[in-house]
């Protein structure tokens, strides 16, 4: 959840709110074990929207990939999505969710109450072809010295690869 301060507005004025998030630990390899020349795909889970504590009148949510290729010039994606969640078009009257370049957009959806707890799921399985980079341990020594007027940083890492075995 998300608490924001927005100033005092006039009885009936709006104000627009983007909210922009960055996830971490949300991608799991699918399926977790491929062969050595097969092609890795990830599969990402998440909420079709974002939960407020206030009544929100309108709100869509944006995927967005530089791996995940779209083509729109037949309306058919690449192959490089496998498959994603797909629902009963949008308060538009879109197909949700729509598809531009490199962007699945979910929504927009009207009249979320507060504090919704039920929030549809979607799912997006996407082909992913390069190492996924994990830091498993980080340690990090910082020295300033006062004499000598420098700094001097090292660092140790423990890095694996979170793809498909």
């Amino acid at each position: 959840m998300y608490k924001v301060q927005i100033p005092s507005l006039a009885p009936g004025e709006k104000i627009p709110l983007v909210i922009s998030t960055a996830y971490v630990d949300c991608l799991i390899p699918y399926p977790a074990i491929v062969a050595q020349d097969a092609k890795q795909y990830l599969l990402y889970s998440g909420e079709k929207y974002t939960p407020t504590l206030y009544p929100t009148l309108k709100q869509k949510t944006k995927i967005k990939s530089s791996s995940i290729k779209i083509s729109v010039a037949d309306g058919r994606m690449s192959g490089m999505i496998e498959s994603y969640t797909q629902g009963e078009p949008n308060i538009d009257g879109q197909p949700d969710p729509t598809k531009s370049g490199t962007t699945l957009t979910y929504g927009p959806y009207g009249e979320i109450p507060p504090t919704t707890t039920d929030i549809p799921k979607i799912k997006i399985h996407y082909e992913y072809t390069t190492p996924i980079t994990y830091v498993e341990h980080l340690e990090r020594d910082i020295e300033v010295s006062h004499w000598g007027s420098n700094l001097a940083i090292e660092e140790r890492y423990k890095l694996t690869n979170h793809a498909a075995k």
